[in-house]
């Protein structure tokens, strides 16, 4: 999604810094999403291309994911009416 404005009643999370600076998460209403470190995640901090940019530096990958938990967040958009 570039520049487009979410669908009525969706969230658009725009990650503002770090390894999801630029990543966008659509949320439907009446739905929910996580971010975080694990696979399992909506959006996984490894598919980022923020995380795939710095793949080739395992130290600086390692100390950029420090402190991000397996499910670090959850958004919830309620749906309408709610």
């Amino acid at each position: 999604m570039s520049g487009e404005p979410a669908p009525p009643g969706w969230l658009a999370a725009v990650g503002v810094e770090g390894l999801l600076r630029g990543e966008v998460l659509l949320v439907a209403p009446g739905q929910e999403a996580t971010v975080g470190r694990g696979s399992g995640s909506t959006l996984p901090l490894t598919r980022s291309a923020g995380y795939r940019a710095m793949a080739r530096d395992p130290a600086g990958l390692r100390a950029a994911c420090q402190g991000v938990s397996r499910r670090h967040f959850r958004i919830e958009v309620p749906s309408a009416g709610e």
